[in-house]
C-alpha cells in the first residue's frame, strides 16, 4: 500500500510540473506604415506582450535579411531604400523563452516623377532643376551654384533649368560616392548650346582621349558632343551650322565589360566602341573628384544619372519625356 502511494504521489509531482513548463508565445500584434517616402519608409507597430509577464524583444527583417535585433520599442525607419521598389519583411516578437509571434509586411517606395518607371530602381542621381533648385531629388547629391542662372526649359517653364554663360558658371557637388565602384552607368541629360565645352564630368584635367576628369561628356572639336572615359565616342553627325541653340537629348552609357561606350542624341546612337585608347600612356582610373556640371555657353536641364547601361528602348522613353518641372 505505501508503495503504491508513492507511485502515485510521484505521477502527481511530475504531472504538476509539467504543466509549470508549459510557456505560451507574446500576444498577437498589428504593424502599420507610419509615412513613406522615395527611399525612406517608417514601420510602428502596437504592443505584444507576454503571457508570463516577461520582457519582449522585437527583430526585424527586409527582404530575407536581418535589420534589426532584441529591440524593444515599437517603431522603425528603413532609409537608403531603393526608388518606386517593393518591400517585404517580417517582425518577429519573442520572448525569453524564445517563443515566437511574426507579423508580416510589405510597402512600396515612392516614384520619382519624369523617370519612367522601369528606370527608378536604377536612378541614383536626378537633377530637374525645378523652380530653380539645384537638389538631387533622387538621394540628395545635391549641388553648389558657382554663377549659374535660373532659366526656362525646353518647354518654355520658367525657372526650370540653368543657364551657363562661361566656363566660370558651373554646379558641383563634393559628395561623389554615388558614383564610385560602377562597372556600369548612363548619364541622360538636355542640352541647348552656345558654344562647345563642357556639360558634366568628374574630376578635372583636359586628356587623352578627349576626356575632362576620369569620364566626361562634352563638345569638341567644331562642337560636336563627344564622351570619353579610356577611348572615346562621337556624336558625327552634328552640324556645326545648325545644331546650336536649340535643345537637343543626349545619353552616354559605359559598361566596363570591354570598356565599351555609346553615345546616343535625340535617340539616335551615334558611335559605340569598346577598348582603352592608344594614348602611349597606360591610364589610371581612380574613383575620385567633384562632379562638375556646366563650363559652357548655353542650357543644361533634367540631367539623370543611372547605375546601368541603358538599352535603345530606354533611351527613348527618355526621349520622348516631357520636361520635368514639378
Amino acid at each position: 500500500m505505501k508503495k503504491c502511494l508513492l507511485i502515485l504521489t510521484l505521477i502527481i509531482f511530475i504531472s504538476c510540473d509539467s504543466d509549470n513548463d508549459t510557456n505560451i508565445s507574446p500576444t498577437n500584434f498589428e504593424v502599420s506604415l507610419s509615412s513613406i517616402t522615395k527611399n525612406t519608409a517608417n514601420l510602428s507597430w502596437t504592443e505584444s506582450t507576454d503571457p508570463e509577464n516577461g520582457i519582449i524583444k522585437y527583430d526585424i527583417y527586409l527582404n530575407e535579411m536581418s535589420i534589426a535585433e532584441n529591440i524593444v520599442i515599437q517603431n522603425y525607419s528603413f532609409e537608403n531604400l531603393k526608388i518606386n521598389t517593393v518591400y517585404n519583411g517580417k517582425i518577429i516578437a519573442k520572448d525569453i523563452s524564445d517563443n515566437l509571434t511574426e507579423k508580416q509586411f510589405s510597402f512600396t517606395t515612392l516614384s520619382i516623377p519624369c523617370i519612367p518607371n522601369v528606370l527608378q530602381s536604377n536612378l541614383i542621381a536626378f537633377y530637374p532643376f525645378s523652380e530653380g533648385n539645384i537638389l538631387d531629388i533622387a538621394y540628395s547629391n545635391d549641388l553648389t551654384n558657382i554663377d549659374a542662372e535660373q532659366t526656362t526649359d525646353r518647354g518654355s517653364n520658367d525657372n526650370c533649368a540653368y543657364l551657363f554663360d562661361s566656363f566660370d558658371d558651373y554646379l558641383t557637388t563634393t559628395n561623389t560616392a554615388f558614383l564610385n565602384n560602377l562597372s556600369e552607368f548612363s548619364i541622360s541629360l538636355w542640352f541647348n548650346a552656345s558654344t562647345q565645352g563642357f556639360f558634366i564630368h568628374r574630376d578635372e584635367g583636359f586628356h587623352c582621349p578627349n576626356t575632362n576628369g576620369q569620364w566626361s561628356l562634352i563638345m569638341y572639336d567644331l562642337g560636336k558632343p563627344v564622351f570619353g572615359h579610356l577611348n572615346s565616342v562621337w556624336d558625327s553627325t552634328w552640324d556645326y551650322t545648325s545644331d546650336f541653340n536649340t535643345w537637343h537629348h543626349l545619353v552616354a552609357t559605359y559598361n566596363v565589360t570591354n570598356n565599351t561606350l555609346s553615345i546616343y542624341r535625340n535617340g539616335v546612337l551615334g558611335e559605340t566602341d569598346t577598348g582603352i585608347a592608344n594614348c602611349g600612356t597606360t591610364p589610371t582610373v581612380e574613383d575620385i573628384g567633384d562632379l562638375i556640371i556646366g563650363k559652357f555657353k548655353g542650357k543644361l536641364d533634367d540631367i539623370a544619372i543611372f547605375n546601368t547601361e541603358l538599352s535603345q528602348s530606354e533611351i527613348s522613353l527618355l526621349y520622348n519625356s516631357e520636361p520635368c518641372c514639378e
